[in-house]
């Protein structure tokens, strides 16, 4: 079972840093919308691993049963509310087997109301 989680912030960062390991990518994204939606994002990868997070907290359908559909490019997921963490949270990561998507310097990461289609959040990711 993947863990989700929505947190509303957009702000983003992205960098890509040389290492002895290899390359590295780290980029991120903050939202926020109202006095307490936010979502932050993040997207890391270095050598063979990738992983993308997206937490999303604070929005109007946070209950039992409410969901969001949080979109980069043409990457899409839709993400259950988890009532034991109160919020929303996208986790991918390609060493649990998981298909990540690429992501670069200035993607947008959107979160809309699952159930209406809505904007709720929107923001870029940026170097870290």
């Amino acid at each position: 079972m993947r863990r989700f989680t929505v947190l509303i912030i957009v702000f983003g960062v992205s960098a890509m840093v040389a290492r002895a390991g290899g390359d590295e990518t780290k980029l991120e994204a903050r939202m926020s919308a109202g006095a307490n939606a936010e979502a932050k994002g993040k997207y890391e990868a270095k050598d063979s691993r990738t992983r993308l997070s997206v937490e999303v907290q604070g929005t109007a359908n946070a209950v039992p049963g409410g969901a969001v559909r949080i979109v980069i490019g043409s990457f899409s997921a839709t993400v259950p509310f988890d009532a034991v963490a109160n919020n929303f949270d996208l986790n991918l990561d390609s060493q649990d087997g998981d298909a990540v998507p690429t992501v670069s310097a200035g993607d947008m990461v959107q979160v809309f109301d699952a159930r209406t289609g809505g904007l709720m959040l929107s923001g870029p990711f940026v170097d870290k």
